[in-house]
């Protein structure tokens, strides 16, 4: 499936979430990219994007700072889910 080229089945690819033993950190990271995918593309965020949070703040990726140049054009993460994207730490909401 593919998000950005079969929109019919977006909701399909969402609508359950991660699984239920999916670790909250690695959680609340596939919430953040569910989140900012549905911010763009104007499709409903399933109710599991709002509940995923880590039990701490984290990188998206760690190891790489997504707030650079390149990152500078792309709209950021919802910060709803503790996760930042990159060293810099970013408030929550």
């Amino acid at each position: 499936m593919d998000w950005n080229n079969e929109p019919g089945l977006r909701s399909s690819m969402i609508d359950e979430g991660p699984a239920a033993d999916t670790d909250p950190v690695t959680a609340a990271k596939i919430a953040v990219v569910v989140h900012a995918l549905c911010d763009r593309d104007d499709h409903p965020i399933p109710e599991w994007v709002m509940r995923a949070r880590s039990p701490f703040e984290t990188t998206l990726v760690p190891g790489i700072d997504l707030q650079s140049w390149f990152a500078a054009a792309c709209a950021p993460p919802p910060q709803r889910h503790a996760t930042t994207t990159g060293s810099t730490s970013q408030s929550r909401t």
